[in-house]
């Protein structure tokens, strides 16, 4: 068997190899089977800083107001980008591409997704004004 652990935590993601191991040897041995792990670590979870979630925050209202922003979106997706935030404070942020009016309503792992490219002009602005933020500070 194989798969993927996925957290939102630094501190429980440093502890699940542990959890893991003690978990699957408890069920083996109720089985009365043996187990073999091999538990190779892949990205750590992407937590953003808190100060500069507010610059982009900040940013990205300034560029597509308040009503076109979530913030209640988590995402177990595996991100390299993790390690950047792991080193230096930096955020990742999402520009959402949809488009109802054009029929781009697909997700991005559907066969029929496609950009609304106006969302990369959006984005590039959001990332512009956020650097200039964080620069004046």
């Amino acid at each position: 068997m194989n798969g993927t652990i996925r957290v939102f935590d630094r501190a429980l993601w440093a502890a699940i190899p542990q959890h893991f191991e003690r978990v699957v040897r408890g069920v083996a041995a109720a089985l009365d089977c043996e187990a073999d792990i091999l538990y190779e670590r892949g990205n750590k979870p992407t937590v953003n800083d808190a100060g500069m979630c507010a610059f982009a925050r900040a940013a990205a209202v300034s560029v597509v107001g308040e009503a076109n922003l979530r913030h209640d979106v988590r995402t177990m997706g595996g991100e390299d980008f993790s390690t950047f935030l792991d080193r230096i404070p930096g955020v990742f942020i999402a520009i959402g591409s949809r488009n109802e009016s054009r029929g781009l309503t697909f997700d991005h792992h559907h066969p029929r997704f496609d950009v609304d490219e106006q969302s990369l002009a959006y984005g590039a602005e959001v990332l512009l004004e956020t650097a200039r933020r964080y620069l004046a500070s």
